[in-house]
């Protein structure tokens, strides 16, 4: 629901309340007939008059102009009001223990509903009269503002020239300073990976000696079993079969680990390489101001990425893995800068 709708609502809200409260009749809300002279409201029918009276000059005020907390504020006060007219008009003192006291807390309770909220509710009647009288006065706020932009637009546009112009030069530096360290700050990500890898493969590594001691272990029972043991030809083929499946399970289960590890371990090595590579290329740009050192230099920092690195747990590291992207560092690498 928009805020319009909402408005919309809340003003409808106040009108049934207000319709509610003004169609009642002080003299019937004293209910002489139904409690008898004694324990009727008849004290506070000057009072019912009063606030009857006063909502009804306060529905002929124009609200609309209210924002919407203050809208909602005039509804919680007329629902507050309507809501002691309710207990006032329904309850029924013959069953209440001390009716006299509760009839005076119900008038009590209204002249205090109402006393709280009047000095909220009848403002507002005033200002609804000179709605229309705010409205010109802050049209002519707005004029009188729109007189001083004019007066100041051509400042404005030199101040707006001298903030380009600035800009424009803080860009360039942050461009500048972006540049020396966007090739170190991406280190970052390998040595995540290099991390990641090392924790791998330290596990498979503790895999893979489980596994050869399990496989050394169930060797020697084996052994054993067949020293101490005398069956068969029958039975000793047949044991002879399990063990070697059981022996062939294990030694694959442990060649399977190792390679996993020396899988690992070689990517731990080639990305601890490109940290390495990446966090010392700012310190040899640094170093030189020849463009040729320096494109150089990324020349190097880029093959140590995207190149294949040898670390001696890779079956192809004798393979060369520089990509195509070389060439195109090479080409540029040899132009003379401008």
């Amino acid at each position: 629901m928009s805020w319009h709708d909402d408005k919309t609502a809340v003003q409808q809200e106040i009108t049934d309340l207000l319709t509610k409260i003004t169609a009642l009749n002080a003299e019937d809300l004293a209910r002489t007939a139904e409690l008898g002279k004694k324990l009727s409201y008849e004290s506070g029918v000057p009072l019912f008059k009063a606030i009857i009276d006063f909502f009804r000059r306060f529905g002929q005020a124009k609200i609309s102009f209210l924002s919407l907390d203050l809208l909602n504020e005039v509804r919680n006060a007329c629902q507050e009001v309507n809501n002691c007219f309710d207990n006032i008009r329904t309850v029924d003192l013959t069953d209440l223990g001390n009716p006299a006291a509760a009839r005076d807390g119900h008038i009590a309770e209204l002249d205090n509903a109402f006393g709280n909220r009047l000095t909220f509710l009848a403002p507002l009647i005033a200002a609804s009269g000179h709605e229309s009288l705010s409205l010109r006065e802050k049209e002519k706020e707005v004029e009188r503002l729109m007189a001083e932009l004019h007066e100041k637009s051509s400042d404005a546009e030199e101040q707006k020239n001298a903030i380009l112009t600035s800009m424009r030069s803080t860009l360039q530096e942050v461009q500048e300073a972006a540049a020396k360290v966007g090739v170190a700050k991406h280190a970052v990500h390998f040595d995540k990976e290099a991390k990641q890898y090392e924790e791998s493969s330290t596990t498979w590594l503790r895999r893979t000696v489980g596994t050869a001691a399990l496989a050394l272990a169930v060797t020697a029972v084996f052994a054993w079993h067949a020293w101490t043991a005398s069956p068969d030809i029958g039975q000793t083929v047949q044991i002879a079969v399990s063990k070697i499946a059981i022996l062939a399970v294990l030694y694959a289960g442990m060649l399977w680990s190792a390679r996993i590890y020396r899988s690992e371990r070689h990517n731990w090595t080639v990305n601890r390489h490109r940290c390495n590579a990446l966090l010392s290329f700012e310190t040899f740009v640094a170093a030189s101001t020849d463009g040729a050192t320096k494109n150089a230099v990324l020349l190097q920092a880029t093959e140590s990425i995207f190149g294949h690195q040898p670390s001696g747990f890779s079956d192809k590291a004798q393979e060369s893995g520089a990509p195509k992207i070389l060439e195109i560092f090479r080409g540029l690498s040899g132009r003379t800068p401008e």
